[in-house]
Formats: structure tokens, C-alpha cells, sequence
């Protein structure tokens, strides 16, 4: 029994050996040691004015005071005043909750601030905030929970607002945040439901978060600092309440998400350093128009979605990157009636006004010199569009699917276009009148790409070149009026300008000078058409199985028939008259035109062309008439040479006729001078012999 109770005796002097060694007092704090050279204040009772130590000695042991224990003060109403030193790290749970100070001052040392750290400390009203990178402890209890605060003050040197900081600060009606902060979490400000005023000079600060720290503040104003460049995402986002945002005038980029869903914003002023704008930066905004500064150079995606008062834009950026898809437009879901391109922009951006029903009309600045893909797809109002001469690009789909688009007046002197048929500038719009500007002298691709309303089209004058595939599918277009001077025509007949388009009437202008290569290639309906005297140069396939044409009349200036010209106009008949100016017929210029008559040719001296111009059928079965004495030279040359049936007038008197076959007899009877010889070799064979005889004969009966 003895030696139990002395092995208890001796257990309970260790305890209070150790005990001592672990705690002790000084100045009227307890303290408990938490390694050979740092102590915390442990559970202790105050009135008056506290003034924490940074250090402490006991024993003759200096200790740096590094943590305020959980409940060291707690309840000790007396304490007035409280002084925190620097070196102090940890704040712990309760440590002063419900003391009397008035006013806070938190050092830049301080790295944990644990729940209700100052609940319930009625006359705490001011707190100076300087912790470089305090935490907290998120369990939902703030360290100043209960206790009114009308002033917080953050000092330049804290970079981060951790959970909770701030949380029910109810009576707060203003916080600035400053340059120095670099992270807030979300919920820091939780619950201020009485701040309305944000003084926000954070120059490096990255959202943590989908949500802003500052969501739950009814906040109607907010100042961005004079040195802020950068609004991080999400910053603003979801503030209803907010109306007045004050940017500086270094900012240069709004992130994304930054004011989405802040309903009360109706108008703002953006700032000319500003060069990005975010992806849903303002979307669901009130705003009711829009300056976009000239420095602009991205916009993000939906930045101006979905505001659903939002009228006008005036759009000033000089070099901004456009959107490339339909989501990736910036203003969709607004109801825009107007817009106003600076004076400096010289392109309409990509999906500009795309499906914005409500423009009614197209106002380019004379600056604008190109127009972007699908700018203004789907304006349904638009009823009319004056392209400017100085357009030089104009890219896919631009005016698509305007369905109320009738009237285009064209007047681009030189514009390029995609070279995809899919992608024509006025797809799926519904045009009936096309005024092409006397100026044009370059009809784009893909043009008017299946414009199933169009019925008539003129060609002016100046046009020198046509694009890729330009009327193809206008399966109402019947009448053309062609009046290009010197117009090429497409390279291959993979891009001819007519394919799958019914013309009836082609009007060529009295001062057209060459057709084009397959002008009017495979028009089978084409019925009305002439060629004016001024026409020189025919191209190749120009009106290749052109099939109703009735005739072919060759104007009297006309030097060079292209290749396949008239090939399988099988329904002209009559003679081909063939002026003297005609130096070169293509290859099968006139293959299967089996309705002619007779080739008449006025040139006395035949020049080679290329070895089968007419095409067998023609050469075996077709009279190719030439003039007095020359049927020699065209027998012997390229191309004429091939015709089985020649014959040249005799006499001179302009037909062949009985007194041709008598003149014939009588110089094969008493024979003639060398001139009169020569004339009467109709077959040209060199001499004048009973088969000259034979060849008038077969002529004057037709066979």
C-alpha cells in the first residue's frame, strides 16, 4: 500500500513539474511555450488597454510571442484597447471574442486567423487589415461574426483576402481593394449586404473563382484605380444592383465574365487604353448602346450577349481580331436596331450584325474597304445594300440569308470574294435587282450563287474579268445585257459563268469588242441574240451547244473564232458569211452545226488556221464558197484545205450560176490568159479541166 501511494506521488510531481516548465505568466498574460524560443498567449483575464508583447522572457529565456491561443481573452469585456505585435502568426478560435476595443489593427506577420477570432465585440467598428497572406479557417464562422464594422481598411501590402474574412459585415458601406492584392477568395465579403461602393486598385489580382468576392454586396458603384490594367474574370460577375462603373484610363484588358449578369449597368464609357474585351464580359448587361474604343484589338465571344436593351453600337477599333464561327460572335442575343463604323475602321468585322433582325439598313463609311464572313447573315430587315467602289474584299456569306434583301447595288471596282459556291457573299438571299456600277471592272466569285429571283442582269461596260462560278444556278435569269468591252472569260469551262442558269435573250452592247470564252456555253434555251460590228474576237466554247440558235451571223470586223465557238449548234441554218478580217477559226469552231448551208469566205488570200476548224461532217458535206480565183490559196491552206466541196465565183458578178458554167466550158475549150485560168480553177486543183466543170455543175443542182 505504501509503495503505491509513493509511485502516485511521484506521477503528480512530474505533472506539475512539467506544468510549470510549459506555462507562466508575465505582465499579467499567461503564456505557454511551443518550442525552445516561441510562445503563445494562452486562456488569460484583462481589463484596460492590452498590449501583446513581441517577445517575452522568463527564466532567463527570451521567447518570441508567435500565437494568440483559442479563447485566450474570451469574454474580457474590460479590454479597451488591443496592441498585436509583428512576428505574431496565429489568431486562434474565440481568442478575443466579445472584448471592448473599438478599433483593430492586425499586423503584416499574421498567417492564420481561425473562427469567431473577434465574434461579438460590440464596439469593434474600424479594423486596419495588414496581413501580407493570412488564411482562415473555412468552416462557414468568421472571425468577425456579430460584430459591427463600418470601416475596413486594407493596407498596400496585402496581397490576399482569404474565406470568410469579412463575411455579415452588414454595416459596411464602402471597401476599397488595393494594388497590392493579387487573390480574394469568393465568399471574403460575404453577406455585406449594406456595401455599395467599390474602390478596386488591384493591379495583379487573378480570379479564383467562377463567382465574384464580391457577389452578395449591393453594390451601385465601382471605381477601377488608376493603375490597374488587368480586370481579372469573373470580378463583377452577377452584381444586379450595380449602374456606375468608372474605368481608369490604363486599363487595357476586362476579363472574361467580368460584369456578365450585371442586370442595372446601362451604359458605360469604356477607355481608349482598353485593348481586350472578354468572353461574356458584359453579357445580360443593361446596357442600352456601345462604344468600342479604336485600340480595341479582341473581343471575346458573346461580350455583348444577351443584353437585352441594347440598341446601338458604334464600333471604332481600327485592328481587331474577328470572330471565326457563329458562337463566337459578340453580340448575340441583343436586339440591335443600329450601328455606327468609325470613320477609321476600314473592315466590317466577321459576324458583325450577325442575325441581328432589327438593322434595316447597311451604312459603310467611306473608310471601309472590306467586309467580313457572315457581317450581316441573317439581317432579315435589310431591304437594300449599296456596295462602295472602294471594297476591295468582301468574304463568305457576308449578306447570306437576308430575307428581305431585294435591291444590291454593286459598285466595287475590284473585290474579291471566297472561291467556294457554298460561301457566295448573297446565299439564300432573295435579291431581284442587281445594278452593277459602270465602274466594276471585276465581277467576284460565286456572285449571285443561286439567286433564284433575279430575271434580268447587265454587264457594264468597264467589267474586264469575272470569278469562279458567278451566276451559276440563277435558274431565272433569262435576260443578260452584256455590254463588257474587253471582258476574259473563265480559264476552264469548270467555271463558266452560266452553269445550270436558262437564258432566253443575250443582248451584246454595240461596243463590245471580244466574247468571252463560254460566255454562253451549253444555254440551250437561248433564242434571241445578235452580235454588234464592233465584236472582234469570238472565244473559245463561247456558244458551244447554244441549241435553239437559229443563225450565225459573224459581224464584218471579226478577226479570231475560238476553239468550239459554235460547236453542235445544230439548229443554225443558212450560210455563214466569213468577212475578210477573219484570220483564225479554232478547233472545231463550228463541229456539228449540220443545219448550215453554204461557208461563204471574203478573204481572197487564205491564212492557215487550225487543221479542223468545221469539223468533218462540215468539210465532207458543207459548199465552202471563196473568192474569184483564190480557191488555190484555200485549198492549199491549213484548215480550208480540208473542205471535199470548194468553189470560187468565175465571172466576178457575186454567184455561181449558168453563166459561170459557161465561161468554164469555154476556157477548157480555147483555154484563157493566166488570170482567167487561174479564175476558172473552182476546185482548186491547179488546172482547169472537166472536174471544174463537173464541181459548178453538182453546185447549181445542189448537191
Amino acid at each position: 500500500m505504501k509503495t503505491r501511494i509513493l509511485t502516485v506521488l511521484m506521477l503528480l510531481t512530474i505533472v506539475v513539474m512539467g506544468a510549470s516548465a510549459d506555462t507562466f505568466s508575465e505582465g499579467g498574460i499567461n503564456y505557454r511555450t511551443l518550442s525552445d524560443n516561441t510562445v503563445a498567449v494562452a486562456k488569460s483575464t484583462y481589463s484596460g488597454a492590452l498590449v501583446i508583447p513581441a517577445t517575452v522572457s522568463n527564466n532567463g529565456v527570451t521567447y518570441s510571442v508567435t500565437e494568440i491561443g483559442d479563447s485566450a481573452f474570451i469574454n474580457c469585456s474590460g479590454i479597451t484597447e488591443l496592441t498585436l505585435p509583428e512576428g505574431l502568426l496565429q489568431i486562434g478560435r474565440r481568442a478575443f471574442m466579445g472584448i471592448g476595443i473599438t478599433e483593430l489593427t492586425l499586423p503584416e506577420s499574421l498567417e492564420t486567423l481561425l473562427y469567431f477570432a473577434f465574434r461579438e465585440c460590440p464596439n469593434l467598428t474600424t479594423v486596419y487589415y495588414n496581413p501580407v497572406k493570412c488564411e482562415t479557417d473555412n468552416t462557414g464562422n468568421p472571425p468577425f461574426y456579430k460584430t459591427t464594422l463600418t470601416h475596413v481598411v486594407i493596407s498596400d501590402e496585402v496581397q490576399l483576402l482569404p474565406k470568410q474574412l469579412f463575411g455579415g459585415q452588414t454595416a459596411l458601406t464602402e471597401v476599397t481593394i488595393p494594388r497590392s492584392i493579387t487573390s480574394i477568395a469568393s465568399n471574403a465579403f460575404l453577406n455585406c449586404t449594406g456595401v455599395t461602393k467599390l474602390n478596386y486598385n488591384a493591379t495583379a489580382c487573378v480570379s479564383q473563382s467562377t463567382l465574384s468576392p464580391f457577389r452578395s454586396m449591393p453594390i451601385t458603384e465601382v471605381n477601377i484605380g488608376s493603375n490597374v490594367v488587368t480586370l481579372p474574370e469573373y470580378v463583377m460577375t452577377g452584381i444586379a444592383t450595380l449602374t456606375t462603373v468608372n474605368f481608369s484610363t490604363s486599363l487595357k484588358e476586362i476579363g472574361d465574365h467580368a460584369f456578365d449578369e450585371c442586370g442595372g449597368l446601362q451604359s458605360i464609357e469604356l477607355p481608349a487604353s482598353l485593348t481586350t474585351i472578354g468572353k461574356y464580359a458584359f453579357n445580360k448587361t443593361g446596357l442600352k448602346s456601345i462604344t468600342i474604343p479604336e485600340g480595341i484589338t479582341s473581343i471575346g465571344y458573346n461580350a455583348f450577349g444577351n443584353c437585352a436593351d441594347l440598341k446601338h453600337v458604334t464600333y471604332n477599333a481600327t485592328d481587331c481580331t474577328q470572330p471565326k464561327l457563329p458562337s463566337y460572335q459578340w453580340f448575340k442575343g441583343s436586339p440591335l436596331s443600329s450601328y455606327t463604323l468609325g470613320s477609321k475602321v476600314s473592315t466590317v468585322p466577321a459576324y458583325f450584325m450577325f442575325e441581328q433582325e432589327g438593322i434595316k439598313g447597311v451604312d459603310l463609311p467611306a473608310s471601309i474597304t472590306a467586309i467580313g464572313a457572315n457581317a450581316f447573315d441573317g439581317c432579315n430587315s435589310i431591304t437594300s445594300v449599296t456596295i462602295d467602289e472602294r471594297i476591295t474584299s468582301i468574304d463568305a456569306n457576308a449578306f447570306a440569308n437576308c430575307a428581305s434583301l431585294k435591291t444590291v447595288n454593286f459598285n466595287a471596282v475590284n473585290c474579291t470574294t471566297p472561291i467556294s459556291q457554298g460561301n457566295a457573299i448573297f446565299y439564300g438571299s432573295p435579291i431581284e435587282e442587281m445594278n452593277i456600277g459602270d465602274k466594276v471592272e471585276h465581277i467576284p466569285n460565286a456572285f449571285l450563287y443561286k439567286q433564284r429571283k433575279l430575271h434580268c442582269l447587265t454587264i457594264p461596260e468597264n467589267v474586264k474579268s469575272m470569278g469562279r462560278y458567278p451566276f451559276n444556278y440563277c435558274e431565272n435569269l433569262r435576260v443578260v445585257n452584256f455590254n463588257a468591252v474587253n471582258c476574259e472569260g473563265p480559264a476552264s469551262g469548270n467555271y463558266r459563268w452560266f452553269d445550270d442558269t436558262h437564258l432566253y435573250e443575250l443582248n451584246l452592247g454595240d461596243k463590245v469588242e471580244s466574247i468571252p470564252n463560254y460566255l454562253v456555253y451549253n444555254q440551250d434555251s437561248l433564242k434571241n441574240f445578235s452580235m454588234p460590228e464592233s465584236v472582234k474576237r469570238i472565244g473559245d466554247y463561247a456558244y458551244y451547244s447554244c441549241a435553239q440558235m437559229q443563225s450565225i451571223a459573224l459581224p464584218p470586223a471579226i478577226e479570231y473564232i475560238g476553239a468550239y465557238a459554235f460547236s453542235n449548234c445544230k439548229e443554225a441554218y443558212g450560210d455563214i458569211m466569213i468577212p475578210e478580217s477573219l484570220t483564225m477559226i479554232g478547233h472545231m469552231a463550228f463541229y456539228n452545226c449540220s443545219q448550215i448551208h453554204y461557208i461563204y469566205s471574203m478573204r481572197k488570200d487564205a491564212t492557215n488556221l487550225d487543221n479542223n476548224p468545221f469539223g468533218f461532217e462540215v468539210q465532207n458535206t458543207k459548199w465552202l464558197i471563196v473568192p474569184r480565183g483564190s480557191a488555190q490559196s484555200y485549198k492549199a491552206a491549213t484548215g480550208w484545205g480540208n473542205f471535199r466541196r470548194m468553189i470560187n465565183d468565175i465571172n466576178g458578178d457575186d454567184t455561181i450560176d449558168i453563166g459561170d458554167a459557161n465561161m468554164l466550158i469555154n476556157i477548157i475549150l480555147r483555154g484563157g490568159d493566166e488570170e482567167t485560168v487561174k479564175d476558172a480553177d473552182v476546185n482548186g486543183s491547179g488546172q482547169v479541166d472537166v472536174s471544174d466543170s463537173n464541181v459548178v455543175i453538182s453546185f447549181m443542182l445542189g448537191k
